[in-house]
């Protein structure tokens, strides 16, 4: 499980970037409920704490749970294989054991793993979301879970033509803000692009093409190619794109932006193409870390010359 100061941060698949040019806000929404959703999924449980918290949910919260869960519940208390405490709702005083006199839902996993597959997620849901985590209130849970499953979709079907995608690793709240606001959103597909190009490395080499490819969702050259024929292409909005910050002095304006705003930095020699990317930071730290990486190879390329003498 994550620490906690690495809790506000979430990950989703590059590829789901390209759903923001049809329909920006529905495309970060879908990007919110994949990325929650993945998050939740790294959570460890026990099935005991999973039913009883289900039982609660039932008792008190059926507006919070996914509408298929709350239908097969139903159905098993309908057909009087899971019972149902009306008089106390799975309370004895303060305290709420409904597993304490029975073993139904248990018995109803064992026998239903679907059934105990939805009842595992809504837990990790809920832990995921709490106030010890990611901090946020879900409006629906069938809709969220509805998001992780197209999302999945996208990734399951771009995978399987360009292999494994990039990861954008991001902060939960930056995707709230910037789909809310609806404002700067070429900016913040940069932002992201290049995140998934750092990755958890401390700085990358990189060029502009690869910051253009990487803004419409696209972790290759291969990918790149694909997705911008007219054929292929999601939307009208990604070739305005790539014929925008294909010119040089919209794409220097946008990393110009990036920096001022404290979100990446980019060094690069003049005359050259390379440039090296990393989280912000002041751009003396950053070259200075291109340096020592590359004191570090030269030395070790030395001694490993020296070993063949």
């Amino acid at each position: 499980m994550a620490k906690v100061k690495e809790f506000r941060y979430v990950q989703f698949p590059l590829c789901l970037l390209m759903q923001t040019f049809t329909d920006p806000s529905a495309g970060l929404t879908m990007i919110e409920d994949y990325a929650i959703v993945n998050f939740a999924k790294k959570f460890s449980y026990d099935t005991n704490e999973v039913a009883r918290q289900l039982m609660y949910c039932y008792y008190r919260e059926k507006d919070k749970m996914p509408e298929s869960l709350l239908e097969t519940m139903e159905d098993y208390i309908n057909d009087d294989e899971l019972t149902i405490d009306e008089d106390y709702n799975g309370f004895n005083g303060s305290e709420f054991n409904p597993l304490e006199y029975t073993t139904e839902l248990i018995d109803l996993f064992e026998k239903d793993q679907d059934f105990k597959e939805d009842a595992i997620l809504l837990y990790q849901i809920r832990q995921a979301i709490n106030s010890n985590c990611l901090k946020i209130t879900i409006g629906s849970m069938t809709s969220l879970i509805k998001g992780y499953e197209i999302g999945s979709k996208i990734k399951r079907d771009f995978e399987a033509q360009f292999g494994p995608d990039a990861i954008v690793s991001v902060k939960i709240t930056q995707l709230f803000e910037f789909r809310k606001s609806g404002k700067d959103l070429d900016l913040f597909r940069a932002f992201l692009g290049i995140k998934s190009l750092i990755g958890m490395k401390d700085y990358v080499e990189g060029n502009k093409p690869i910051v253009l490819s990487r803004m419409i969702g696209c972790k290759s050259k291969e990918a790149f190619e694909h997705y911008t024929t007219k054929k292929n292409c999601k939307s009208p909005k990604i070739m305005e794109t790539v014929d925008k910050y294909s010119k040089r002095y919209h794409m220097d304006n946008l990393l110009l932006e990036l920096r001022k705003k404290k979100f990446i930095m980019c060094v690069s020699k003049e005359q050259h193409r390379k440039m090296y990317f990393s989280s912000f930071m002041e751009p003396d730290e950053l070259v200075k870390r291109v340096h020592a990486t590359k004191a570090n190879s030269m030395e070790a390329k030395l001694k490993n010359a020296a070993k063949l003498l």
